[in-house]
């Protein structure tokens, strides 16, 4: 996700303030955790003082509100290009195979714990922003004839968000390490999108993705 590549690089050094503190704010909370990142940390990373960061946000709880919404904004731009299904295909396996992917389940995980009241503001709102975005994704396939045009959009949409979610929160409890997330993630969203899939989606799905 574009989330991650700006460090070390001239768009990172051309950012506002604001935006360099979310942009770090974010990686950190991934890397290490929601609880275990103070301001005081982040204040050292980026080398700025905590008056600085207190000027550009009033709390951590609006810190990570403003952390959502960043990358909220990078995983729409990574896919709102108007591709073929097959090419979103491949766009949402490389986000969701990519070293963030578990990361990512503990996060939302972390704020629900922490931080309910960012949850339920943002997180709930997020979550259904992502189930709304995979309806539209798979109406557009079942157009395309991609997917099977009895599949049930609202259904489906759910069971690979709550499948997307359990193992994101879950991989541990489930006996699976974190460098086995990222193929878990890519066989299951291939076997879902098989299992909906026309003949022609199938032929796709394998000679693109398997």
């Amino acid at each position: 996700m574009k989330v991650f590549n700006y460090f070390c690089t001239s768009k990172f050094l051309e950012m506002t303030a604001k935006e360099r503190i979310i942009e770090e704010a974010t990686q950190l909370f991934f890397q290490r955790g929601v609880r275990n990142v103070t301001m005081n940390d982040l204040a050292m990373h980026l080398g700025m003082s905590k008056r600085t960061i207190y000027e550009n946000v009033n709390d951590k709880d609006e810190l990570l509100a403003e952390c959502l919404n960043h990358f909220e904004k990078c995983e729409d731009n990574d896919l709102s290009n108007g591709d073929r299904i097959i090419d979103i295909l491949k766009k949402v396996i490389e986000a969701s195979t990519s070293t963030h992917a578990s990361d990512m389940g503990n996060f939302m995980m972390e704020i629900k714990r922490y931080h309910p009241v960012v949850f339920k503001n943002n997180v709930e709102k997020y979550q259904q922003k992502r189930f709304e975005k995979t309806c539209i994704f798979l109406e557009k396939g079942i157009v395309e004839g991609f997917f099977k045009p009895d599949t049930d959009v609202k259904m489906m949409s759910q069971i690979l968000i709550n499948m997307f979610t359990s193992i994101g929160e879950r991989w541990f409890d489930l006996g699976y390490t974190k460098q086995q997330i990222p193929q878990l993630f890519k066989t299951m969203f291939i076997m879902y999108c098989r299992g909906i899939a026309t003949l022609k989606g199938v032929k796709e799905i394998d000679d693109n993705l398997l």
